[in-house]
């Protein structure tokens, strides 16, 4: 039987499985993938990784991966694998969420330098980010372990009182609710929720104190 390669285009971690994108072959360009499909346990896939597999069929004889097992960049077939990751990395270089948070913080110092926000404040959403940090990875590892999961209403609050910019790396670091609904529309909403505070706090502290 055939080896191929492909990239793993979209995964779905809670889920456990996802799509691959055919490098060698155009004709199997997208070809589903579970995660029981591995030929031995080890780490979780993560988009964007390369793996070789099997062609087969499911129970109702459509393409399926098996007997797959992750390939090194080293013997990635031709260029494709190459060329994909390079262009990943520029996109994530001018990620949009970037910028944001680059204005946000500054703003934060700026507000508290001058007085429009308390320096107390600063010092709190430092630490809310440092514990939504330690929250995500948490919830990471107890997903992949089937242990006791951290509510996403408690992920989301911290989100809410200055922690997203942190949970957005964390998010992305462990590939953990990057692609889950409604969990990426709250997570914007949460964004949106702590500017409003934000700014609700800084009205407060130059009209009503």
């Amino acid at each position: 039987m055939a080896r191929y390669q492909g990239r793993l285009v979209e995964w779905h971690d809670e889920q456990g499985y996802g799509f691959i994108q055919g490098i060698n072959d155009p004709k199997h360009q997208r070809v589903f993938l579970h995660i029981k499909s591995f030929q031995r346990s080890g780490p979780r896939p993560i988009q964007g990784c390369v793996v070789e597999y099997d062609l087969g069929l499911d129970n109702q004889s459509r393409p399926q991966a098996i007997n797959v097992s992750y390939v090194k960049a080293k013997q990635v077939q031709g260029k494709q694998g190459t060329i994909s990751a390079s262009n990943q990395a520029k996109k994530n270089a001018w990620h949009p969420m970037y910028i944001l948070m680059l204005i946000y913080w500054v703003a934060l110092f700026v507000l508290s330098s001058f007085g429009k926000l308390p320096m107390l404040s600063l010092m709190i959403i430092m630490l809310i980010n440092a514990y939504t940090y330690w929250l995500y990875q948490k919830d990471k590892q107890a997903a992949l372990n089937g242990d006791f999961r951290i509510s996403e209403q408690h992920l989301l609050l911290m989100n809410v009182l200055g922690g997203w910019t942190a949970a957005w790396f964390a998010r992305q670091n462990f590939r953990h609710k990057t692609q889950k609904q409604p969990f990426k529309t709250y997570f914007a909403l949460s964004i949106v929720l702590n500017l409003v505070l934000i700014a609700f706090a800084v009205f407060a502290q130059e009209y009503l104190i």
